[in-house]
């Protein structure tokens, strides 16, 4: 996998957080409206790079991506730009029994916990990563 430095960081930085323990995993939006501090996998990752969290009332939270205020996944371009992947690439976890499935489907189907896909980043992302800087 070819990341730049700073894509490099930036998986680093969702694989801390992911292992901190600070924050509640949630599934099926990239940030909760009902409980603080919650995010799907996806979501930690906006988090993590800073993202302003929108409270749109009855519409719910959602992250700021300037035109774009989605609730359920981040625009690729941004994806791509901060982390190197499309929002589509998908991970396999065998030692889970999964089989090639995208973030999301691991978060939400899966159930894959936030340190398991801390797991699952340094095997498949850091480990592997070649930086075209």
């Amino acid at each position: 996998m070819k990341l730049t430095k700073q894509q490099l960081e930036n998986w680093k930085a969702w694989i801390a957080a992911a292992e901190s323990g600070e924050y509640q995993q949630g599934n099926f939006n990239l940030v909760s409206s009902r409980v603080d501090n919650c995010f799907c996998i996806m979501g930690l990752a906006c988090k993590v790079m800073g993202l302003e969290i929108l409270d749109l009332g009855d519409d719910g939270k959602r992250f700021d991506f300037g035109d774009e205020t989605l609730h359920g996944c981040p625009p690729g371009v941004w994806f791509r730009d901060n982390f190197g992947i499309e929002v589509s690439h998908e991970f396999s976890e065998y030692d889970m029994g999964l089989n090639h499935a995208p973030l999301w489907k691991l978060n939400d189907s899966y159930d894959v916990t936030f340190p398991e896909f801390a797991k699952i980043f340094k095997a498949q992302v850091i480990d592997v990563a070649e930086i075209i800087d």
